[in-house]
């Protein structure tokens, strides 16, 4: 009897330990990850009663303004109801005011919806520093809650954050109020309480509709006919997602539609009751417990996993035919701990010990003498005399020497002496362990030339670290003996260092070519700038006749030409001279606040005449409000200039050039687009660089610099902004410029 009793012991003991692990709630977290794995095993489609209509991201972009006017709710309720809806739930907050108007329109649409509406409650729980939590309620608004149905949306999340249970009723203002899938599903009041979801269900065969196309009328009836409608944010960007067991992150709505489907298709989970459970684990624990001592390891390690995979496949089998959840864990806890218990009791724990250490030994040794010998870099081991003990087949390698004729000789034979090494070995000599620290032993990374045995010129990097190694001694000589050891890791980085120094030379040498080509373009375009400004001014004072009439007309128009030749080489330099400021780091934004839409009436005025002559239609869409930006002006303006300039250079007669600009979340962005002759796709990042030309050919059929883009990309990013261009052959591009919301005047004002 007594032996017995030692035997049952210790799986009494486990069955003890587990029992007040589980009721203590620890194996909660296992418990919920087993059912979400037989949620994701046992999947199921949705009923196709209940219709999401999703407040999703493309409504938000094609509607174009939030919040919406609730109008537009009481339009999708009209549209629903016209098409055959029995009920429709709006999972949207209402408790507080739009515009008269709007609030109306949508309680006149839930008046003549007759009590086929349904709006959601709900309380938040606020917790200030220092005070105490207080609740906060929200109730739609009296002229749009008075004819519809009530429902609340509260829901609870679990302790490892995600959701699995569902209210079905919940206290508000003191007044008991149904959930919103309990309304749907029942259409009556229910009590308090909270089932689990059937996770199983999978939400992506929920029928979805999106916003903008019910309130459009591009739906078909069929869809939402004879069924429930819940209408609510699936949109990222609104926040209402929640992080649910099994489906990771989904809308709030489809949560609502979800719970909807586990009433519907009678799957409202319950937990079985604990002691059950804690009886079927006891009855394992005293029949297993005997048996695993009687039994081999391979015996119980066998019976051990029957039992893991019946506890799994039990729950799995009653959550298929029943809505209840059966926790099993701590019948596999019991069985695997009483099984490692008998294992450990039947092996001899000296015996194993010694075995243990010995495997691990030989295991360390092979590993250490395998990681040395194919190690490419040189090691060698020296005791504290300086004598090689270790040395691999790397460091004769790169020393030239063999192993053989390395061995017991004194590393300072092949290896640099340097006066940072003999301090190491001094400090090593002297110091004692409560003065080591991971560096204080270490000398390098350092690099060294030397000569090997075989006469080759060799740069290496050299490590050498220290250890002190305590050998103990055996049952006879109780005392142990101390030495320290010094690792020597070093490979030779002759090639690499080579190659550095290569590279180096090539960048100066770039550098150096780069600065003279800079310095060349600044000199130059000063220099003629002087003589030219003369040229532009006497053709300018010729051509106006300032002293007189010339005689011939011709010299008035050669004037002319002279002029505008004139001006346009000086444009030519001056984008010559910004680059090459720009280049060289020495061009500075002045930035002031202005008008946008000021400079761009100046460069359509400018361009008026041009795209005139060659019947191209100019258009701009800027609207009223733009805000002002904070700039260097004239550099906004050349950017402006340079791209419609381009853009009438290559749009053939007929074609338009359009402008927009418009100010957003995301900075202020203007682009130019026209129906021109189009970039080839190869020739993208060709036209960004100075100089770089679309058609580079002396015969090309049109002019410039190649200076244009590239100017606009610079001055652009010198202002924080992103330049992009979109471009198909022989259809046209678009360039768009981008400057980041702190452009904005009123955005600094109020940072």
């Amino acid at each position: 009897m007594r032996r017995r009793l030692r035997q049952i012991a210790p799986h009494l003991l486990v069955f003890l330990t587990v029992s007040g692990v589980y009721l203590g709630g620890f194996l909660t977290s296992l418990d919920f990850a087993l059912t979400d794995l037989a949620f994701k095993i046992l999947k199921r489609d949705a009923s196709q009663e209940i219709v999401v209509v999703e407040i999703d991201t493309r409504s938000l972009k094609e509607l174009n303004t939030w919040p919406w006017p609730r109008n537009y709710h009481g339009q999708v309720i009209d549209r629903l109801l016209k098409a055959g809806a029995f009920q429709v739930a709006l999972d949207i907050d209402f408790s507080s005011h739009s515009t008269p108007e709007n609030d109306k329109a949508l309680g006149d649409a839930i008046t003549r919806a007759n009590g086929r509406v349904l709006l959601p409650v709900f309380k938040q729980f606020h917790t200030a520093k220092g005070h105490e939590t207080e609740i906060f309620y929200s109730v739609p608004i009296v002229e749009i809650g008075r004819n519809a149905h009530l429902a609340t949306v509260n829901i609870r999340v679990e302790e490892d954050g995600r959701v699995r249970r569902y209210l079905t009723a919940d206290e508000i203002q003191g007044h008991t109020v149904t959930s919103m899938a309990g309304v749907l599903a029942t259409g009556k009041e229910m009590k308090p309480g909270a089932f689990y979801m059937d996770l199983g269900i999978q939400p992506d065969t929920i029928p979805r509709l999106s916003y903008v196309d019910v309130i459009q009328g591009n739906f078909l009836a069929e869809t939402v006919a004879g069924k429930r409608v819940i209408v609510g944010a699936t949109a990222v960007e609104l926040g209402d997602q929640l992080n649910v067991a099994v489906h990771k992150v989904i809308p709030g709505p489809v949560l609502q539609a979800l719970a909807f489907e586990t009433i519907i298709q009678n799957r409202q989970m319950v937990r079985l009751d604990t002691w059950p459970g804690l009886l079927i684990a006891f009855f394992l624990a005293v029949i297993l417990g005997p048996y695993f001592e009687r039994k081999s390891w391979r015996a119980g390690a066998i019976c051990t996993g029957s039992v893991v995979v019946l506890s799994g496949g039990t729950s799995l089998g009653v959550l298929s035919l029943w809505p209840i959840i059966v926790d099993t864990v701590p019948w596999a806890l019991v069985t695997i701990l009483s099984y490692m218990i008998s294992l450990w009791r039947s092996i001899d724990a000296q015996s194993l010990s010694i075995f243990e250490h010995r495997i691990e030994a030989m295991h360390r040794r092979a590993m250490m003498n395998s990681v040395v010998d194919d190690s490419f870099d040189g090691i060698a081991t020296v005791n504290e005399d300086g004598i090689i003990e270790l040395f691999n087949p790397a460091a004769g390698a790169i020393l030239g020497i063999s192993v053989d004729e390395a061995m017991e000789q004194p590393i300072h034979n092949y290896l640099p002496w340097s006066t940072e090494i003999k301090a190491l070995y001094a400090k090593a000599e002297n110091e004692n362990d409560r003065e080591r620290s991971p560096t204080s032993n270490m000398f390098g990374p350092a690099e060294f030339a030397l000569t090997t045995q075989d006469g080759r010129e060799l740069i290496i990097e050299l490590l050498i670290s220290s250890s002190r190694l305590s050998i103990k001694g055996n049952k006879r000589r109780q005392a142990g003996v101390e030495t320290r050891m010094f690792i020597y890791t070093f490979r030779d980085i002759t090639e690499r260092k080579k190659a550095e120094e290569l590279k180096e030379q090539a960048r100066q040498t770039a550098e150096a070519a780069n600065r003279a080509k800079t310095e060349f373009l600044a000199n130059m375009s000063h220099e003629l700038r002087t003589p030219l400004n003369a040229v532009i001014g006497f053709a300018e004072m010729i051509k106006g006749e300032v002293f007189g009439p010339l005689g011939a007309p011709q010299y008035v128009e050669y004037s002319t030409d002279i002029f505008n030749s004139g001006t346009h080489l000086l444009e030519v330099i001056n984008d010559v001279l910004d680059m090459s400021k720009i280049e060289a780091g020495e061009l500075e934004p002045n930035e002031s606040p202005f008008s946008f839409g000021r400079i761009v009436e100046t460069a359509l005025k400018m361009l008026a005449e041009r795209a005139e002559k060659g019947e191209i239609t100019l258009k701009a869409d800027i609207p009223n409000d733009l805000p002002d930006i904070m700039a260097d002006e004239r550099m906004i303006k050349q950017v402006l200039l340079n791209l419609l300039s381009n853009a009438v250079k290559f749009t053939p007669e007929g074609g338009t050039v359009k402008l927009v600009a418009r100010a957003g979340q995301n900075g202020f962005v203007f682009s130019v687009s026209d129906t021109g002759i189009g970039i080839p796709a190869d020739k993208m990042e060709i036209i960004l660089q100075p100089f770089g030309q679309a058609d580079s050919r002396l015969e090309r059929a049109y002019e410039g610099t190649g200076l244009g883009l590239p100017l606009v990309k610079s001055m652009t990013e010198l202002h924080q902004g992103t330049f992009a261009i979109v471009s198909k052959e022989g259809e046209g591009t678009t360039a768009t410029v981008t400057l980041p919301p702190e452009r904005f005047v009123e955005q600094r004002k109020t940072a």
